[in-house]
């Protein structure tokens, strides 16, 4: 008696079913690619024409320029964030108005990739960026359910922290953002957030990068950076995914016990808000003054329900 295998035409290796079948597979993957490749660069044009930064002075040749440079560092780093990231938040940085006065903070910058790229944007708007991070690594995770987070919408992808991942030097950052940024915009912060921050005084903050992480670690951004960010201001997360991370922008407790104010709440999470046509792995809160938004803000009404029909 002959196996199945043998028998069934579906399946016998060679046979025209299963070399469609291959055919058609291989076709999908192929247009998947083109289909992510084009998605990337009508992303790339837009940011380049678009009218963001002409406040400050800034066109499409200037932000042409920019994108090159952000590729290059991309390119020859090895860091955690994207291109379309790093355009995202450079978007984001030009549409702060001018008159708006205040720096830039960055928490947490592994070998520095973002930190050119933020650095380079900062030059171009008149903005000072304060490099915050341990340059030794992750601290001790607060407890075991904190060292395991798992990554919303990728799948069976999971993280487990360690202390001391993701280390870079302030050597290795200042050297990455010599090459590829502008270092004469950028102060450094140096030592974990909760030892670190707590006696840092730079003014104004107007927005906020946060790559901590560990939800503890955000915490400890929020405690020093929160009361000096003015009402409007943003802080962009790069974990939008972590269901740890933005349960802490809904702890009514945590917020009421810190700043006695309601939750913030956040923009983009499980896969970030869109940049261009795809999720950007990027997320945001932004600090608004609820008296005011009540007083100002419009109420959205609930439609009128229509009148049942009787027969």
């Amino acid at each position: 008696m002959e196996s199945p295998l043998r028998t069934n035409p579906t399946t016998r290796l060679g046979s025209p079913v299963a070399s469609r079948e291959g055919f058609a597979n291989s076709l999908r993957i192929f247009l998947g690619k083109v289909a992510a490749h084009l998605i990337v660069r009508h992303y790339h044009l837009v940011f380049v024409v678009n009218r963001l930064g002409q406040p400050y002075g800034i066109g499409p040749r200037r932000k042409f320029a920019l994108l090159r440079k952000i590729q290059r560092n991309v390119r020859n780093t090895s860091g955690g964030t994207t291109v379309e990231q790093l355009l995202l938040l450079a978007e984001e940085l030009f549409k702060i108005p001018p008159s708006l006065k205040g720096d830039v903070v960055e928490c947490g910058c592994w070998r520095g990739t973002s930190s050119a790229a933020l650095s380079l944007v900062c030059a171009l708007v008149g903005r000072k960026l304060h490099v915050c991070d341990s340059f030794e690594g992750l601290p001790e995770p607060r407890n075991d359910e904190e060292r395991f987070d798992i990554h919303a919408g990728s799948g069976e992808r999971y993280y487990v922290w360690e202390k001391g991942e993701y280390s870079g030097s302030l050597e290795l950052v200042r050297n990455t953002i010599s090459t590829y940024g502008d270092i004469s915009v950028c102060a450094f912060v140096k030592g974990y957030f909760r030892d670190s921050l707590k006696t840092f005084d730079p003014g104004p903050i107007v927005f906020v990068f946060e790559d901590a992480d560990l939800a503890s670690s955000v915490e400890d951004c929020l405690t020093y950076l929160w009361p000096i960010m003015p009402h409007g201001a943003r802080f962009y997360s790069h974990e939008p995914w972590s269901e740890h991370v933005v349960a802490l922008f809904y702890d009514r407790t945590w917020w009421r016990e810190k700043f006695d104010t309601h939750i913030p709440g956040f923009y983009g999470s499980g896969r970030g808000i869109m940049a261009g046509l795809q999720y950007s792995q990027i997320g945001y809160t932004e600090k608004y003054d609820a008296a005011k938004l009540k007083e100002l803000g419009t109420k959205i009404i609930q439609a009128p329900r229509p009148a049942e029909r009787t027969v």
